[in-house]
């Protein structure tokens, strides 16, 4: 069989000319798709830089959502904008939140549902290749279970105690990540030392008990069971200390 190559020159030449403008508008979107994660990424840094956390937020949802950045410092930051944003009291995030009136108003509670993508953000990043942003990620774990439990009804003090384990945990794997994250490490000895507090002030209380000083023992621990609820469990000898502080006050008499 012969090719009648005159004959199919024409069709040839076609096929080759629409491959060409095919190619020219897959190479104009992609360079326009460039141009555009470019952009957005320059003003969303912008934007977090200047505080506005709600604008930031939602143009790092756009590259992630519908640019489909998959990169690991747009992801933080995209976390770390959201926790800002939701974290903010109510007044000034209606403020920022109104130019993205259609962005916001689906959610009955937009902050709790942005704190909530976030935490998912944050569990994603925890095992990041870069150890720096695996680092940040669990810092703001610790920071983000002290935040959300901050608010639950707590009679005993075992919730507070619970989360401040939790939070320590985080901390302690965001300085086995980056042993150079300073944020991490004053969170961590600074909940170390809220971690101990109640023994701490128990302790002194029985020194102060010890020595006969009944009135500044039972001062220290009403006064120390006003800022922490987890001392409540130490009651029964602050009740005690304060009846033995009256009745050596009516020796005195």
């Amino acid at each position: 069989m012969k090719w009648n190559f005159k004959a199919i020159a024409p069709y040839a030449l076609i096929v080759i000319l629409l491959g060409g403008v095919v190619f020219i508008y897959f190479e104009v979107v992609r360079k326009s798709q460039l141009a555009e994660i470019g952009s957005t990424k320059r003003q969303a840094k912008r934007d977090y830089m200047d505080g506005r956390f709600v604008d930031a937020a939602f143009l790092y949802k756009h590259l992630v959502d519908s640019l489909k950045i998959d990169e690991e410092p747009v992801h933080i930051n995209y976390a770390n904008a959201g926790f800002l944003s939701a974290t903010m009291d109510s007044i000034t995030y209606s403020k920022q939140a109104q130019s993205r009136h259609n962005e916001t108003d689906s959610a009955s509670n937009p902050q709790a549902q942005t704190l909530g993508t976030s935490q998912q953000e944050y569990l994603k990043l925890t095992g990041a290749k870069n150890k720096t942003i695996g680092s940040m990620a669990n810092n703001q774990l610790g920071v983000y279970v002290l935040k959300v439990g901050d608010g639950q009804s707590d009679e005993t003090g075992k919730v507070v105690d619970s989360l401040i384990r939790q939070s320590l945990l985080l901390f302690k794997e965001a300085l086995k990540k980056d042993p150079a994250n300073d944020s991490a490490r004053y969170n961590y000895e600074l909940l170390k030392m809220k971690l101990n507090f109640p023994e701490m002030v128990y302790h002194k209380a029985e020194q102060l008990v010890q020595r006969r000083r009944y009135g500044q023992a039972w001062k220290l621990m009403e006064a120390a069971s006003k800022k922490d609820i987890r001392l409540k469990k130490y009651e029964d000898f602050t009740k005690k200390t304060q009846a033995i502080y009256k009745i050596d006050s009516l020796k005195k008499i």
